[in-house]
Protein backbone atom coordinates (compact mmCIF):
# COMPACT_ATOMS: atom_id res chain seq x y z
CA UNK A 1 0.00 0.00 0.00
CA UNK A 2 2.98 2.64 0.90
CA UNK A 3 5.33 1.82 -1.97
CA UNK A 4 7.67 4.76 -0.65
CA UNK A 5 8.04 2.83 2.59
CA UNK A 6 10.11 -0.30 -0.38
CA UNK A 7 13.24 0.55 -0.74
CA UNK A 8 14.91 -2.68 -2.09
CA UNK A 9 16.18 -2.32 -5.58
CA UNK A 10 19.42 -2.01 -7.72
CA UNK A 11 21.27 1.17 -8.52
CA UNK A 12 19.47 2.39 -11.89
CA UNK A 13 16.09 1.70 -10.06
CA UNK A 14 17.65 3.61 -7.03
CA UNK A 15 18.66 6.97 -9.45
CA UNK A 16 14.82 6.73 -11.06
CA UNK A 17 13.39 6.46 -7.72
CA UNK A 18 15.40 9.73 -6.52
CA UNK A 19 14.76 11.14 -9.57
CA UNK A 20 11.02 10.47 -9.38
CA UNK A 21 10.83 11.27 -5.53
CA UNK A 22 12.74 15.02 -5.92
CA UNK A 23 10.27 15.55 -8.44
CA UNK A 24 7.19 15.40 -6.65
CA UNK A 25 8.90 16.74 -3.51
CA UNK A 26 9.68 19.97 -5.86
CA UNK A 27 6.04 19.99 -7.20
CA UNK A 28 4.50 20.01 -3.75
CA UNK A 29 6.90 22.77 -2.73
CA UNK A 30 6.08 24.99 -6.01
CA UNK A 31 2.65 23.97 -5.20
CA UNK A 32 3.32 25.50 -1.56
CA UNK A 33 4.79 28.91 -2.65
CA UNK A 34 1.87 29.74 -5.22
CA UNK A 35 0.18 29.17 -2.27
CA UNK A 36 2.16 31.58 -0.32
CA UNK A 37 2.33 34.50 -2.96
CA UNK A 38 -1.54 34.70 -3.14
CA UNK A 39 -2.19 34.84 0.49
CA UNK A 40 -1.92 37.67 2.85
CA UNK A 41 0.49 36.21 5.74
CA UNK A 42 4.47 36.74 5.32
CA UNK A 43 5.56 33.13 4.90
CA UNK A 44 9.48 31.53 5.81
CA UNK A 45 10.36 28.28 3.90
CA UNK A 46 11.99 25.77 6.38
CA UNK A 47 12.46 21.82 7.88
CA UNK A 48 9.08 20.15 8.83
CA UNK A 49 9.02 21.03 12.77
CA UNK A 50 9.56 17.36 14.49
CA UNK A 51 9.61 14.10 12.71
CA UNK A 52 13.61 13.42 12.06
CA UNK A 53 13.24 10.36 14.19
CA UNK A 54 10.77 8.85 12.11
CA UNK A 55 12.91 9.22 9.37
CA UNK A 56 15.58 8.09 10.36
CA UNK A 57 13.96 5.35 12.36
CA UNK A 58 13.05 4.01 8.99
CA UNK A 59 15.86 4.49 6.86
CA UNK A 60 17.65 2.71 9.20
CA UNK A 61 15.22 -0.11 8.70
CA UNK A 62 15.67 -0.08 4.93
CA UNK A 63 13.02 2.52 3.70
CA UNK A 64 12.75 5.80 2.84
CA UNK A 65 10.61 8.53 4.33
CA UNK A 66 10.58 12.10 3.17
CA UNK A 67 11.91 14.55 5.40
CA UNK A 68 10.45 17.58 3.84
CA UNK A 69 10.37 21.55 4.29
CA UNK A 70 7.11 23.39 4.90
CA UNK A 71 6.23 27.05 4.05
CA UNK A 72 5.36 28.63 8.02
CA UNK A 73 3.72 31.80 8.28
CA UNK A 74 6.01 34.55 10.70
CA UNK A 75 3.69 34.95 12.89
CA UNK A 76 0.89 32.84 14.27
CA UNK A 77 -2.87 34.19 14.63
CA UNK A 78 -6.08 32.45 16.50
CA UNK A 79 -7.90 33.45 13.58
CA UNK A 80 -10.42 31.74 11.30
CA UNK A 81 -8.69 33.64 8.15
CA UNK A 82 -5.55 32.19 9.39
CA UNK A 83 -6.66 28.90 9.58
CA UNK A 84 -8.50 29.30 6.65
CA UNK A 85 -4.42 30.37 4.59
CA UNK A 86 -2.74 27.42 6.43
CA UNK A 87 -5.25 25.42 4.67
CA UNK A 88 -4.69 26.72 1.27
CA UNK A 89 -1.12 26.20 1.57
CA UNK A 90 -1.70 22.80 2.49
CA UNK A 91 -4.35 22.11 -0.08
CA UNK A 92 -2.37 23.68 -2.66
CA UNK A 93 0.58 21.18 -2.50
CA UNK A 94 -1.98 18.66 -1.94
CA UNK A 95 -3.60 19.34 -5.55
CA UNK A 96 0.09 19.59 -7.05
CA UNK A 97 0.77 15.99 -5.97
CA UNK A 98 -2.85 15.17 -7.43
CA UNK A 99 -2.41 17.17 -10.56
CA UNK A 100 1.15 15.61 -11.24
CA UNK A 101 -0.98 12.25 -10.48
CA UNK A 102 -3.43 12.53 -12.88
CA UNK A 103 -1.47 14.19 -15.75
CA UNK A 104 0.93 11.27 -16.03
CA UNK A 105 -1.51 8.62 -15.45
CA UNK A 106 -3.62 10.07 -18.30
CA UNK A 107 -1.01 10.82 -20.75
CA UNK A 108 2.09 10.02 -19.84
CA UNK A 109 2.68 6.74 -18.39
CA UNK A 110 5.34 4.98 -20.78
CA UNK A 111 8.44 5.04 -18.99
CA UNK A 112 9.37 3.55 -15.47
CA UNK A 113 10.44 7.23 -14.16
CA UNK A 114 6.49 7.92 -14.64
CA UNK A 115 5.83 4.66 -12.89
CA UNK A 116 7.28 5.61 -9.76
CA UNK A 117 6.43 9.04 -9.96
CA UNK A 118 3.16 7.86 -9.75
CA UNK A 119 3.47 5.61 -7.51
CA UNK A 120 4.95 7.61 -5.24
CA UNK A 121 3.18 10.20 -5.51
CA UNK A 122 0.17 8.25 -4.21
CA UNK A 123 2.00 7.48 -0.84
CA UNK A 124 2.78 11.40 -0.51
CA UNK A 125 -0.79 12.14 -1.40
CA UNK A 126 -2.31 9.79 1.07
CA UNK A 127 0.33 11.56 3.83
CA UNK A 128 -0.44 14.86 3.13
CA UNK A 129 -4.23 14.02 3.69
CA UNK A 130 -3.54 12.68 6.86
CA UNK A 131 -4.34 14.96 9.29
CA UNK A 132 -2.51 13.20 13.27
CA UNK A 133 0.90 12.44 14.01
CA UNK A 134 3.23 11.76 12.80
CA UNK A 135 1.75 12.83 9.37
CA UNK A 136 0.77 15.83 10.43
CA UNK A 137 3.65 17.59 9.17
CA UNK A 138 2.47 17.20 5.75
CA UNK A 139 -0.21 19.83 5.75
CA UNK A 140 -2.98 17.08 6.42
CA UNK A 141 -3.18 18.61 9.90
CA UNK A 142 -3.45 22.25 8.26
CA UNK A 143 -6.68 21.26 6.12
CA UNK A 144 -8.53 19.53 9.31
CA UNK A 145 -8.10 22.64 11.61
CA UNK A 146 -10.08 24.85 9.02
CA UNK A 147 -12.54 22.50 7.52
CA UNK A 148 -13.05 18.85 9.14
CA UNK A 149 -15.60 18.44 5.38
CA UNK A 150 -12.56 19.64 3.27
CA UNK A 151 -10.06 17.33 4.83
CA UNK A 152 -12.25 13.96 4.59
CA UNK A 153 -13.10 14.89 1.30
CA UNK A 154 -8.58 14.87 0.61
CA UNK A 155 -8.33 11.64 2.21
CA UNK A 156 -11.59 9.88 0.62
CA UNK A 157 -9.60 11.22 -2.79
CA UNK A 158 -6.32 9.96 -1.69
CA UNK A 159 -7.12 6.65 -1.13
CA UNK A 160 -9.70 6.27 -4.12
CA UNK A 161 -6.58 7.56 -5.97
CA UNK A 162 -4.76 4.20 -4.80
CA UNK A 163 -7.78 1.98 -6.32
CA UNK A 164 -8.30 3.70 -9.54
CA UNK A 165 -4.43 3.69 -10.63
Amino acid sequence: MFPILLFDNNLNDFTIIVGAFFSLLIISLISGLLATLILPEKWVFTVTRGGLFISLLITVLGGIWPMIGRFYPKEYKSTDIFKRSMAIEGLFEWLGLLCLILLIEIFARQSEFCEYIVSLGKSLLILHSIPFYPFECFGGKRIWNYSKILSIITIVISIGMLYLF
